[in-house]
Order: C-alpha cells, then sequence, then structure tokens
C-alpha cells in the first residue's frame, strides 16, 4: 500500500492541516482493499460493485463520500487536489466538476484512460477548480470519483483526493513596524543575521517585491507571510523545532535541514517542484500565502520557501541562524541563477553554511573564515551582484 495523502514523513498522523474539508481514502490497490460499500456508480448515489471489468480484468473503480460544508465562508474557494493511475472525473452533488487524463464526451465504467500514468507524474496531484455554486454549505454534500484504467489488463489502480479550501481574494496587509524593519533590511541587504529572529508580520514576495507608500508589496509570484498566531500547520512546525533544544546545535541544524526537505519534496520526488510552483504561482500571483500553508496546499516549495522556513524553525529551536539571498554558480554547465540559503552561528563563533535545497543531508561546510571556506563554495555561493559570499576575496 503507498503512503497517504500528502502525509508528513516525521508525523504518525495523516493530513491534519488548514480547514481541509475532506481527506479521500488512502492510495490503494483495487478491488480487493475498497468494501464494495464505499463505491458508487458517478452522479448516482447509488451503491454499486468495488470495479467495473472487461474481459475479467479491472478497468475502473468509484468512490463516493459525503460530507457537511457547514464551516464553509461565503468567500472561500474550493480546490481539488486529486491523483490517480491512470486518469480520473470527480464530480460533486452530481455534478462533473473536472476530468484528468480521460477522453471528452460520455464516459462509462468501461471507458479507459487516454494513456498510461507518466511514471515521471507519479505522486503529482493535479488541482481543479470548484465551481462557487458546486457545494451546497449547511447540507450534505457528495462527492465522487471515478478512477479509470489505461489498459484493460487488470493494472493495479491508484486514487487519493482531498477537498480543500482556498483563502478569500485580499490585499497584501501591511508589515507592523518590528517586521517592516527586518523585511526592509532583506530587501536592502540580502541578508538577515543569524541574531534577528523573523518576526510575525513578516513577509517575503521575491527579490523583485515592491512596496507602495502604504507599506502594501506587489510581486510577480506568491507573497509568502510569517503568521505564528493564525497559521496552524506552521504550529506544528514549531512544535517539532522546540522538540530538538536538547540535542547538539549541529545536530539540531541537521534534523531541521532534513524535515525542511521533506515537508517540502512533493511526493511524487523533485522532478515534480517546477509544475507544483507555477500552480502556486498562477493561483497566489500577488497575494499572502502563510509559509504553513504552503506545505498545506502544495507539499512543495524552493529556495526561498525552504530557507525562510529553515530560518523559523531555527529560531524556535534555539539556533543562531542568518537567512541569505544571492545568487547560485553553476560551475559546470556555466552561468548562475537566484538562490536562498541559511548560515548556522556556533557559540564558539564558527559559521556553516545550511542549503535545504541543493544539499540537505549533507555535511554542512564551514564558513568561519577565507581559510576554512572551500572554494567550491567560494565559488558557487555569491552576491545578488556577483561579489563573493565567502572566501579570501568576500567583502
Amino acid at each position: 500500500m503507498n503512503p497517504p495523502f500528502f502525509s508528513r514523513k516525521s508525523r504518525p498522523e495523516i493530513f491534519s492541516r488548514r480547514r481541509t474539508i475532506f481527506l479521500a481514502l488512502a492510495l490503494v490497490a483495487f478491488p480487493l482493499a475498497v468494501p464494495a460499500r464505499t463505491l458508487i456508480e458517478a452522479g448516482s448515489g447509488a451503491a454499486s460493485d468495488a470495479s467495473a471489468v472487461s474481459a475479467g480484468k479491472a478497468v475502473s473503480a468509484r468512490f463516493r463520500r459525503e460530507f457537511a460544508a457547514a464551516g464553509l465562508r461565503p468567500d472561500e474557494r474550493l480546490v481539488i487536489l486529486v491523483s490517480a493511475s491512470d486518469g480520473e472525473v470527480v464530480y460533486l452533488n452530481g455534478r462533473e466538476v473536472g476530468r484528468v487524463n480521460m477522453p471528452k464526451g460520455p464516459v462509462d465504467a468501461k471507458t479507459l484512460a487516454l494513456a498510461p500514468l507518466d511514471e515521471k507524474k507519479r505522486g503529482l496531484f493535479e488541482r481543479l477548480r470548484v465551481p462557487p455554486d458546486a457545494v451546497h454549505p449547511g447540507e450534505k454534500n457528495v462527492i465522487e470519483a471515478e478512477v479509470h484504467s489505461a489498459q484493460a489488463d487488470g493494472s493495479r489502480l491508484s486514487f487519493d483526493l482531498a477537498l480543500k479550501t482556498l483563502p478569500a481574494d485580499q490585499p497584501m496587509p501591511a508589515p507592523n513596524e518590528q517586521a517592516k524593519q527586518v523585511l526592509e533590511t532583506f530587501r536592502q541587504k540580502s541578508y538577515i543575521a543569524p541574531g534577528v529572529p523573523i518576526p510575525d508580520g513578516y513577509f517575503d514576495g521575491g527579490r523583485h517585491m515592491a512596496l507602495d507608500a502604504q507599506d502594501h508589496a506587489t510581486s510577480g509570484r506568491e507573497i509568502l507571510l510569517v503568521d505564528r498566531a493564525h497559521d496552524p500547520e506552521l504550529a506544528r512546525d514549531l512544535d517539532f523545532a522546540r522538540s530538538l533544544r536538547s540535542l547538539p546545535p549541529l545536530d539540531r541544524a541537521r534534523k531541521l535541514s532534513e524535515y525542511v526537505d521533506k515537508v517540502l519534496t512533493p511526493p511524487g520526488g523533485r522532478q515534480l517542484l517546477a509544475p507544483t510552483m507555477e500552480e502556486l504561482e498562477h493561483e497566489y500571483v500577488n497575494k499572502p500565502l502563510r509559509i504553513g500553508d504552503v506545505c498545506d496546499q502544495y507539499h512543495a516549495g524552493v529556495c526561498r520557501h525552504r530557507s525562510l522556513l529553515f530560518k523559523v524553525l531555527a529560531d524556535e529551536a534555539g539556533l543562531k541562524v542568518a537567512l541569505a539571498r544571492g545568487n547560485y554558480v553553476h560551475l559546470h554547465a556555466g552561468g548562475s541563477g537566484p538562490h536562498a540559503w541559511n548560515e548556522l552561528e556556533l557559540g564558539d563563533g564558527r559559521r556553516f553554511l545550511v542549503d535545504t535545497t541543493l544539499h540537505p543531508k549533507s555535511e554542512f561546510p564551514e564558513i568561519t573564515s577565507p581559510g576554512v571556506t572551500s572554494q567550491e563554495v567560494a565559488k558557487r555561493y555569491v552576491k545578488v551582484d556577483g561579489a563573493p559570499y565567502y572566501g579570501a576575496s568576500a567583502q
């Protein structure tokens, strides 16, 4: 059996994230693992067999789940996250709300998916927007999913789905004075020192983020927001960080680095980061997104998500950690690209580079002085203007 959808690898419980309306069955093998009473003919509301067969082989299966939407706010939006092999059609209260890898037109129990699931996309959760009038607040709602194989050969079918809320469209809040000081420092110097914690109200829209006269941010991408008081998912991460305080500093940092990598790597692996990030930027362009909700909604993050989360958790774990932004130079391929990372400072003055994106599980290279900074680190990690961060020529 495959692991539960979006399960935290570091936690035993399944997916208890903010405002999840419906968590479907975990990924399962069909038809034996699923009782027939849980499956219905799509859209009919009637019980049916566990699977449809063709020449004795299973080609499709159906799920049905009732849920209440009493807590749904009028201004919230809904999205369905679904992963299946090989194709699926999803219905909400008898109305089709989306299909993935399925032919156009009518679909019945023996319809085959368009193609076998690409192994590179295994574990990728497609996002289906839910029309605002498809859910009935205060009433019983029914969600159904029909899963189809691309081949009538008895291949294993897998399926997982969640119906989730998206926050209502809202303007980016202005930062409080403490948060403004820290974010302005990062905007101007691309560096937050180890002794400076990230305060609530801090936000980051990337190096091209702009502030208007009222300190409202605009950016061509999502604007990450640190809001401990209203971010239950981050609260869980902070609990984990606090649990490490008895460990030596280097061990604390290593466990946090591995933790951040686990919670911000998609279930299908790092190769799915790019398409997941494209979806995130599309849905949240110029909108605030709490750092915990990045995990909740997307379970994926690139360097700026990872380095900010590591910094926030390290502050909570009692570590002195810096947040740095610059470029990473590709020595063999040539060229460089934007990058963000962290620095760990120990009580004896030694400093270590922590890169939760490229090297989350490796030993941290020491960057205390030019004498202990490796040439590779000095050449690869540079400032936004290309000047070296580390090594003998750093300023």
